[in-house]
C-alpha cells in the first residue's frame, strides 16, 4: 500500500469527525471515497496531507504511513511535496497561467528558466490544457473557464511531482463535458500517481475508481473494489446509501 491509515480518529473540539479509520490506499490506483454529506470525507483527505495538523482545536489520533514512514515525522512542506491536494472549488492564484504553474516548482528550488518552461509545457500537456492556452500563458488564470481552472489547479499540483494526489469533489462545480475531461485526465495519471478522490457522484466513482471506501457518520462502513462495493455491498447501510435511501 502506498498509504496506510491506522486507527485514525479526528476531533473538532469535543466533536468526533472520524472514528478509528483503518484502511490502505493502493499505489498507482484511484481510490474513491464516498458517503453522505457530513460523513467525514473531506476531513479524511485533509488528514492525509497534514492540513488538519495546523487547525486550532483539532485533535488527531492514530497513524498515517507513506511508504511505511509515519507522516507525522515529515515537515508540512515535505509532506505536501509528496501528497498534493486539489480543492472542490478551483482556486488558481490571481495572476498569470505561467506564474501559477511555476510557483510551486520555484518554491521547492527550481530556478533554471528553460527547465521551468519545459515543466510548464509538460504539466499543462499532461492536464490536457496546453493546446488551449499555449498562446496566452500570460493571461490571468481567473479568466479561464471553470473546467480550465480546475485542470490548471491539477496541472499546478503536478509541477512538484507529488507521489499522491488528493482531490476533493474535483468535478462538483463543472459541466458534463468538463467533468469528462477531468475523469479522462485522472485515468491517464494512474501510471505515475496514486490518487484519492472524494466524490458525491456515484456514477463517476464507478467509472474511475479501482477501490471504493464508504464512510458514514465518521466510520468506515465498507471498502473493496468498485465492483464489490457497487454490485455486492455487504453492509445494509451501504445498500441503503447506494439505493438512494439517504445521501
Amino acid at each position: 500500500m502506498k498509504l496506510e491509515v491506522k486507527d485514525l480518529s479526528v476531533f473538532y473540539g469535543e466533536k468526533q469527525a472520524l472514528e478509528n479509520i483503518t484502511t490502505g490506499i493502493p499505489e498507482h490506483m484511484i481510490t474513491a471515497v464516498v458517503g453522505p454529506s457530513g460523513c467525514g470525507k473531506s476531513t479524511f483527505l485533509r488528514g492525509l496531507n497534514g492540513l488538519l495538523r495546523e487547525e486550532k482545536g483539532v485533535t488527531l489520533k492514530g497513524e498515517i504511513l507513506l511508504d511505511g514512514e509515519n507522516c507525522s515525522s515529515l515537515s508540512p512542506d515535505d509532506l505536501r511535496h509528496k501528497i498534493g491536494l486539489v480543492f472542490q472549488t478551483p482556486a488558481p492564484f490571481p495572476f498569470s497561467i505561467k506564474k501559477n504553474m511555476i510557483y510551486g516548482a520555484k518554491y521547492y528550488g527550481l530556478r533554471n528558466q528553460k527547465a521551468l518552461d519545459r515543466m510548464v509545457e509538460e504539466k499543462l500537456t499532461q492536464a490536457g490544457l496546453f493546446d488551449e492556452v499555449k498562446d496566452d500563458l500570460n493571461k490571468n488564470a481567473l479568466k479561464l473557464s471553470g473546467g480550465q481552472q480546475q485542470r490548471l489547479c491539477i496541472a499546478r499540483a503536478l509541477t512538484v511531482d507529488p507521489e499522491v494526489l488528493l482531490l476533493d469533489e474535483p468535478c462538483s462545480a463543472l459541466d458534463v463535458k468538463s467533468s469528462a475531461a477531468i475523469e479522462s485526465l485522472l485515468l491517464s495519471l494512474k501510471s505515475s500517481l496514486t490518487m484519492v478522490v472524494v466524490t458525491h457522484n456515484l456514477a463517476q466513482a464507478r467509472r474511475i475508481a479501482d477501490k471504493v471506501i464508504f464512510l458514514y457518520n465518521g466510520k468506515l462502513i465498507e471498502e473493496g473494489t468498485a465492483d464489490q462495493v457497487f454490485d455486492s455491498p455487504k453492509d445494509p447501510i451501504t445498500k441503503d446509501f447506494l439505493a438512494g435511501v439517504f445521501g
